[in-house]
Formats: C-alpha cells, sequence, structure tokens
C-alpha cells in the first residue's frame, strides 16, 4: 500500500509539471504576424530572428515598404536564398533594396509546405500588390475609377427613390383599398392588420436599401486597385451567404416533402373517420359502440388525436427540428401547457362525462 501510494503521488506530480511546463510553454509562445501591402496579405511571421519578434520584424517591413518610390516599386522583384543564424531562408528584394525575409521556421507547420513552395506564393502575392499600388498612382485608373463611382452613386440614388416611392404607392393603394371595402368580409379582417402589413412594408423596404447600398459600397472598392481585396472580400462573403442560405433551401426540401406526405395522409384518415361519425350523427349509419348523441364529440376527440399523432410523426422531418431555437420553443410551450393545464383537463373531463353519461341533452 506504502508502494502504491508513492507511486500515485508519483504521478500526480508528474503531470502537474507536465502541466506547469506546458502552460509556460504557451506562455512563452511568440504570437505571429502578417506582412500587408496595399491591403493584401503578402505573407505571415511566425519566429523570431536576432531578436527581433515577428511584429517587430513586421513593422520594420513596413517602414521599408513606406519609402519605397514610385520609380523603386518599377524595379523587379528579385528573390535569393540566405541564411542567418543557422536559418535558411528566402530574400525578397526590390532593385537593390532588401525588403524581408521568409525563414523556414515561419512556415505553418499544418500546411506542410517547403520554403520553396511558400516563397513562390509569397512572391505572387508580393508582385500582385506592388502592381496593384503602381496601378493607382495611374492617373487614367484613378480617373476611371472616379468616374464609375459618380455614376454608381447616381445609380443607386435612383434606385433607392425608386423603392420608396414604389412602396409608398402600393401602400397607399392597399390603404384605399381596404377603405373602399370595410363592408366586404373578405377584406375587413386586413384592416386590423394594418399596421403589421406598414410594418412588414418599412423592413422590406429596409432590406432593399441595404441591399442596394451593400452592392454599391462593393462596386466603389472594386473601382480602386488599392481597394480591390476590400470588394473582394465583401463579395465573398454575400456569395458565401447565399450559398448557405441556397443550400439550406435545398437541403430542407426532402424534409418539407416528407411532412407534406405526413400532413396529407393525416387529413385523408381524418376524413374517413370524420365521414363515419357524421354518418352515425345523422342516422345514416349504425356503429356498433358509438352512440348517436355521442357521435360528434368522440369525431373531435379523434380528430385531436389523429393530428396530433401526425404532427408528431411530422415534426422531426421540419428542417429546423433539430435546432436549438425549437427545442427552446418546445420546453416553453411544455412548461405553459403544464402550468395552465390543471384547470383545462378538469374542465374536459366533466364535459366529457356529461357527454359520455348522456345526462345532458336538447330538450
Amino acid at each position: 500500500m506504502r508502494r502504491l501510494s508513492a507511486l500515485i503521488w508519483k504521478v500526480i506530480f508528474l503531470l502537474s509539471v507536465a502541466l506547469s511546463l506546458n502552460a509556460q510553454a504557451k506562455a512563452l509562445a511568440v504570437p505571429e504576424a502578417v506582412v500587408s501591402f496595399a491591403n493584401r496579405e503578402i505573407a505571415v511571421l511566425r519566429t523570431s530572428v536576432q531578436g527581433a519578434t515577428p511584429e517587430v520584424r513586421v513593422r520594420r517591413i513596413e517602414e521599408r515598404l513606406r519609402l519605397l518610390e514610385e520609380k523603386d516599386l518599377a524595379k523587379p522583384l528579385v528573390r535569393s536564398p540566405t541564411e542567418v543564424e543557422h536559418q535558411k531562408g528566402e530574400l525578397f528584394s526590390i532593385g537593390d533594396r532588401a525588403i524581408f525575409v521568409l525563414f523556414e521556421a515561419d512556415l505553418d507547420e499544418e500546411a506542410k509546405l517547403s520554403l520553396d513552395a511558400a516563397a513562390d506564393q509569397v512572391e505572387v502575392r508580393f508582385k500582385a500588390a506592388i502592381a496593384a499600388t503602381l496601378e493607382q498612382r495611374s492617373g487614367p485608373v484613378l480617373l476611371k475609377g472616379l468616374l464609375l463611382s459618380m455614376m454608381a452613386t447616381a445609380i443607386a440614388g435612383v434606385l433607392l427613390v425608386a423603392i420608396q416611392r414604389l412602396t409608398v404607392f402600393l401602400l397607399a393603394r392597399l390603404q384605399s383599398r381596404i377603405q373602399s371595402a370595410r363592408e366586404d368580409s373578405r377584406v375587413r379582417w386586413v384592416e386590423h392588420a394594418w399596421l403589421l402589413f406598414r410594418r412588414l412594408a418599412q423592413l422590406i423596404l429596409a432590406f432593399l436599401w441595404v441591399s442596394v447600398a451593400y452592392l454599391w459600397f462593393i462596386y466603389i472598392l472594386s473601382n480602386f486597385p488599392i481597394t480591390q481585396p476590400y470588394a473582394d472580400k465583401l463579395s465573398g462573403f454575400l456569395a458565401g451567404l447565399l450559398a448557405l442560405l441556397g443550400h439550406g433551401a435545398i437541403s430542407a426540401l426532402p424534409g418539407l416533402l416528407t411532412v407534406a406526405v405526413i400532413l396529407f395522409l393525416t387529413k385523408a384518415v381524418n376524413d374517413v373517420i370524420a365521414n363515419v361519425f357524421d354518418n352515425v350523427d345523422k342516422g345514416r349509419s349504425i356503429v356498433p359502440g358509438i352512440h348517436k348523441d355521442t357521435a360528434h364529440a368522440t369525431r373531435r376527440l379523434i380528430a385531436v388525436l389523429v393530428w396530433g399523432f401526425g404532427v408528431a410523426v411530422a415534426y422531426p422531418f421540419l428542417p429546423l427540428a433539430e435546432s436549438d431555437a425549437f427545442k427552446g420553443l418546445s420546453v416553453m410551450f411544455g412548461f405553459m401547457l403544464t402550468l395552465g393545464s390543471a384547470g383545462i383537463v378538469t374542465q374536459m373531463m366533466s364535459g366529457l362525462v356529461l357527454i359520455y353519461s348522456r345526462a345532458l341533452k336538447v330538450g
């Protein structure tokens, strides 16, 4: 027992030491930093060199890039192998000016790229950033971007005004229709929901305005090479959102079709049962065990059971049945039903006793 106790204490001690060393390693880990130029990500630095952390290296690189003039950027980008503190790397230079070194320790271990392959990717991104910077400083390119932006702004303004006027026109027509048909029972209920229609129209109007403004902003950013990456990110976000919604809609179709089939069969079964009980209630049929006075109430009870069973079977096939929102609603309705069901059940049982004992009837 003493040996076992000593062994347990040794294991606990070693585990505590391991956890402490792991925590110290995480605390001493050097945070990575990103080299950006012309709003484009060029490389990610992850190692310290000669006492300079990745963040310090990035600041030095950005300072070198800031001092470059247009004539310097027009010089070719040169890449050459180098070694610093026994670390192999690739030196990137513009003309005769050294800009930065990409070391093997800067590479992402999960990507499993060689230094040459990673340097090739960095070179492509660096050349694209330099080309965008030179293009941005070109007068014709800047003038073209300004003209296209002004045209896009005018078109966006016209669309916003047209959307607002169309919304006001449709609401006015709907309101006049409601006022002229107050005595028509088919549309009289709409008057009570007028505030809901107005709020819904305002919501649609706001959505259309935001959509136009979003597309306008993307187009404005895409007209200038220096802001092209922001336009790509915004358009990529929009495309991803639309793809997600489309994929969700397509994925929901089988479940919705299954729910429709289940509810259709439930309605068919309920119609058959209702027809049988209606015949008994009207005296056209005689079914053993079902009295004419209780046929109507029995039909309603069985209809509740049939539809409850159908909804219970169809519920798991709904697209959002497994979402937290549906689960929360189920819990809330169950809680409400638990609180308010005692009196309702008592009244129902009293009514059933009166009906099925046939102690109460017309006349």
